[in-house]
């Protein structure tokens, strides 16, 4: 599992160096123990990975929306409310 928001955060404000690479996103992964093994040794439960996919949509999709209408917002403002 990777913190996405802890990841873009440090990348942004450039703790992560170029000569840290994947090294420097390797410190940031967590493994999950917790998780049952199936007998092919895969932990993934696609039920709750599934129910984060669908979190993630409903945030990008919010964001997007967000950012459509600011977007907007500026263009008016650029044109004087002309179309």
């Amino acid at each position: 599992d990777v913190p996405f928001e802890d990841v873009m955060r440090k990348a942004a404000s450039g703790a992560f160096a170029e000569a840290d690479g994947v090294e420097g996103l390797e410190r940031v992964m967590s493994v999950d123990a917790d998780r049952i093994n199936r007998n092919d040794g895969n932990n993934v439960d696609i039920d709750y990975e599934m129910t984060l996919l669908a979190e993630n949509s409903v945030m990008y999709n919010a964001l997007a929306r967000q950012l459509s209408q600011r977007i907007s917002l500026l263009r008016t403002v650029i044109t004087e409310g002309r179309r």
